[in-house]
Protein backbone atom coordinates (compact mmCIF):
# COMPACT_ATOMS: atom_id res chain seq x y z
CA UNK A 1 0.00 0.00 0.00
CA UNK A 2 2.87 2.40 0.81
CA UNK A 3 4.49 1.87 -2.59
CA UNK A 4 1.21 2.56 -4.41
CA UNK A 5 0.79 5.78 -2.42
CA UNK A 6 4.39 6.81 -3.28
CA UNK A 7 3.82 6.19 -6.97
CA UNK A 8 0.62 8.23 -6.83
CA UNK A 9 2.38 11.12 -5.07
CA UNK A 10 5.22 11.07 -7.63
CA UNK A 11 2.66 11.10 -10.46
CA UNK A 12 0.76 14.04 -8.99
CA UNK A 13 3.93 16.01 -8.26
CA UNK A 14 5.25 15.39 -11.75
CA UNK A 15 1.98 16.45 -13.36
CA UNK A 16 1.92 19.67 -11.34
CA UNK A 17 5.62 20.55 -11.69
CA UNK A 18 6.25 24.11 -12.92
CA UNK A 19 7.09 24.41 -16.60
CA UNK A 20 5.46 21.10 -17.50
CA UNK A 21 2.05 20.77 -19.04
CA UNK A 22 0.06 17.83 -20.33
CA UNK A 23 -1.71 18.26 -23.64
CA UNK A 24 -4.37 16.14 -25.22
CA UNK A 25 -6.27 16.67 -28.46
CA UNK A 26 -9.52 17.07 -26.52
CA UNK A 27 -7.99 20.01 -24.65
CA UNK A 28 -9.36 23.22 -26.27
CA UNK A 29 -6.08 25.04 -25.58
CA UNK A 30 -4.20 22.46 -27.63
CA UNK A 31 -6.11 23.47 -30.76
CA UNK A 32 -4.49 26.93 -30.66
CA UNK A 33 -0.80 27.55 -31.27
CA UNK A 34 0.81 27.41 -27.82
CA UNK A 35 3.23 30.00 -26.46
CA UNK A 36 6.02 27.41 -26.60
CA UNK A 37 5.86 27.06 -30.39
CA UNK A 38 5.17 23.31 -30.44
CA UNK A 39 2.55 20.74 -29.51
CA UNK A 40 2.60 17.08 -28.60
CA UNK A 41 -0.22 15.23 -30.35
CA UNK A 42 -2.20 12.22 -29.17
CA UNK A 43 -0.09 9.08 -29.49
CA UNK A 44 -1.62 6.05 -31.14
CA UNK A 45 -0.68 2.42 -30.78
CA UNK A 46 -0.88 -0.66 -32.97
CA UNK A 47 -3.71 -2.94 -31.80
CA UNK A 48 -1.60 -6.09 -32.31
CA UNK A 49 1.97 -4.92 -31.56
CA UNK A 50 3.50 -2.85 -28.75
CA UNK A 51 4.36 -0.13 -31.30
CA UNK A 52 3.34 3.49 -30.69
CA UNK A 53 3.46 6.57 -32.89
CA UNK A 54 3.88 9.95 -31.26
CA UNK A 55 3.02 12.98 -33.43
CA UNK A 56 4.35 16.43 -32.64
CA UNK A 57 4.30 19.76 -34.43
CA UNK A 58 6.92 22.49 -34.54
CA UNK A 59 5.56 25.96 -35.37
CA UNK A 60 7.20 28.55 -37.61
CA UNK A 61 7.97 30.98 -34.77
CA UNK A 62 10.59 28.53 -33.43
CA UNK A 63 12.67 29.04 -36.55
CA UNK A 64 12.90 32.83 -36.60
CA UNK A 65 16.08 34.18 -38.16
CA UNK A 66 16.86 30.77 -39.66
CA UNK A 67 17.79 29.14 -36.37
CA UNK A 68 17.47 25.43 -35.66
CA UNK A 69 15.76 23.78 -32.70
CA UNK A 70 16.88 20.74 -30.75
CA UNK A 71 14.22 18.10 -30.08
CA UNK A 72 14.21 15.05 -27.79
CA UNK A 73 11.47 12.59 -26.86
CA UNK A 74 11.75 10.34 -23.82
CA UNK A 75 9.50 7.65 -22.34
CA UNK A 76 9.45 7.66 -18.52
CA UNK A 77 7.99 5.16 -16.08
CA UNK A 78 5.84 6.18 -13.08
CA UNK A 79 9.01 6.65 -11.02
CA UNK A 80 10.08 9.26 -13.62
CA UNK A 81 12.99 7.11 -14.81
CA UNK A 82 13.75 7.14 -18.52
CA UNK A 83 12.95 3.71 -19.95
CA UNK A 84 13.00 4.33 -23.72
CA UNK A 85 13.82 6.77 -26.52
CA UNK A 86 11.66 6.72 -29.64
CA UNK A 87 13.01 7.07 -33.18
CA UNK A 88 12.38 10.07 -35.41
CA UNK A 89 10.52 8.66 -38.42
CA UNK A 90 10.63 11.68 -40.66
CA UNK A 91 13.74 13.61 -39.64
CA UNK A 92 15.39 15.36 -42.61
CA UNK A 93 18.54 13.22 -42.22
CA UNK A 94 16.55 9.96 -41.96
CA UNK A 95 15.42 7.73 -39.07
CA UNK A 96 17.45 8.35 -35.91
CA UNK A 97 17.03 8.13 -32.13
CA UNK A 98 15.08 11.22 -31.13
CA UNK A 99 17.62 12.51 -28.64
CA UNK A 100 19.03 15.97 -29.28
CA UNK A 101 18.08 16.02 -32.98
CA UNK A 102 18.22 19.34 -34.79
CA UNK A 103 15.25 20.43 -36.88
CA UNK A 104 15.56 23.26 -39.39
CA UNK A 105 11.95 23.82 -40.42
CA UNK A 106 8.44 23.86 -39.03
CA UNK A 107 5.99 21.08 -39.69
CA UNK A 108 4.30 17.96 -38.41
CA UNK A 109 6.65 15.18 -37.37
CA UNK A 110 6.32 11.73 -35.83
CA UNK A 111 8.29 9.67 -33.35
CA UNK A 112 8.07 5.86 -33.43
CA UNK A 113 8.47 3.67 -30.37
CA UNK A 114 8.68 -0.11 -30.73
CA UNK A 115 7.55 -0.79 -27.14
CA UNK A 116 11.03 -1.86 -26.01
CA UNK A 117 13.05 -0.37 -23.18
CA UNK A 118 16.62 0.96 -23.45
CA UNK A 119 17.94 -2.61 -23.18
CA UNK A 120 15.68 -4.11 -25.86
CA UNK A 121 13.17 -5.72 -23.48
CA UNK A 122 9.39 -5.42 -23.83
CA UNK A 123 8.04 -3.00 -21.23
CA UNK A 124 5.38 -4.16 -18.82
CA UNK A 125 1.80 -2.97 -19.15
CA UNK A 126 1.08 0.20 -17.24
CA UNK A 127 1.24 3.98 -17.22
CA UNK A 128 4.16 5.80 -18.80
CA UNK A 129 4.92 9.43 -19.63
CA UNK A 130 5.93 10.86 -23.00
CA UNK A 131 8.19 13.90 -22.58
CA UNK A 132 8.77 16.15 -25.60
CA UNK A 133 11.63 18.63 -25.13
CA UNK A 134 12.14 21.40 -27.67
CA UNK A 135 15.19 23.50 -26.86
CA UNK A 136 14.63 24.21 -23.14
CA UNK A 137 10.81 23.89 -23.09
CA UNK A 138 8.93 20.65 -22.54
CA UNK A 139 5.48 19.16 -22.47
CA UNK A 140 4.28 15.84 -21.09
CA UNK A 141 1.50 13.39 -21.95
CA UNK A 142 0.38 10.25 -20.17
CA UNK A 143 0.43 6.99 -22.10
CA UNK A 144 -1.05 3.61 -21.20
CA UNK A 145 0.72 0.50 -22.43
CA UNK A 146 -1.47 -2.59 -22.71
CA UNK A 147 -0.11 -6.00 -21.82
Amino acid sequence: MGRIRSVFVFSVLFALAPGISAQTPSDPAAAEAPESGFTLGQHYASPVDPETRIPFELYEDLFSDGRTVVVSVRILNVLLQQVASPTARDHPSGPAPLVGLEYVSSGQYEAYWDGLDLFGRVLAAGTYWIVLVVDSDQTVARMYVAG
